[in-house]
């Protein structure tokens, strides 16, 4: 659903990315010019913090497959972590240029330069929201299955780590998820295997 707090979550990480493709990410000045360092500056760092804002705007509309969304943010984390990187390494470069070349020449890093690590911080919130929505819509769809099926048993994850986990690893030769499923689950009915307990020792 649209009014969940992991809207508003990728809706900021939405805006702090498009203000950082025109904000400057360092100011020097360099005798006497002022000047600014913009991420369109270098066209494909500029497109790589589009692409982290199309992401997230993406993510939020994906609201009735929030497995889908899941993934997706795992993919924006990594091109936060990317962005990060760059805009760190040319803010860094740039006031390392002004400084040696001495004289009155002034220079500093800027703010928005740190707006992909806000923007890791909440999509990981926002992560953990959607997975907790998950959880409570499978939890629900367990105990209309347990009613409708009280003989059968089934296995789930109740950990939000662990399912996280089954999501994120698909099945791969057969492997099985710690609570016995062979595909990635939220306890959905039909799916989960009941776990075989060994017998005692005598």
């Amino acid at each position: 659903m649209l009014q969940r707090i992991q809207t508003v979550y990728l809706l900021l990480v939405v805006a702090l990315m498009t203000t950082l493709c025109f904000v400057p990410m360092a100011t020097y000045s360099s005798n006497g010019v002022d000047g600014a360092l913009v991420a369109f500056d270098f066209w494909w760092l500029g497109s790589l913090f589009a692409l982290c804002a199309l992401v997230a705007f993406v993510v939020i509309w994906l609201f009735k497959n929030r497995l889908l969304q899941v993934r997706l943010l795992v993919a924006e984390v990594v091109l936060l972590v990317g962005a990060q990187i760059f805009s760190l390494w040319y803010s860094i470069g740039i006031t390392r240029q002004v400084a040696a070349a001495g004289g009155a020449n002034m220079s500093s890093i800027a703010t928005p330069t740190f707006f992909p690590l806000v923007c890791i911080i909440l999509v990981w919130l926002a992560i953990r929201g959607i997975l907790k929505d998950e959880r409570l819509v499978r939890s629900l769809d367990r105990i209309r299955y347990k009613r409708s099926n009280p003989k059968k048993q089934r296995a789930v994850c109740t950990d939000w780590v662990q399912a996280a986990l089954c999501l994120l690893t698909p099945q791969l030769g057969g492997r099985r998820c710690r609570c016995g499923s062979r595909d990635p689950h939220f306890g959905a009915p039909g799916r989960g295997r009941p776990r075989r307990r060994k017998p005692p020792d005598r």
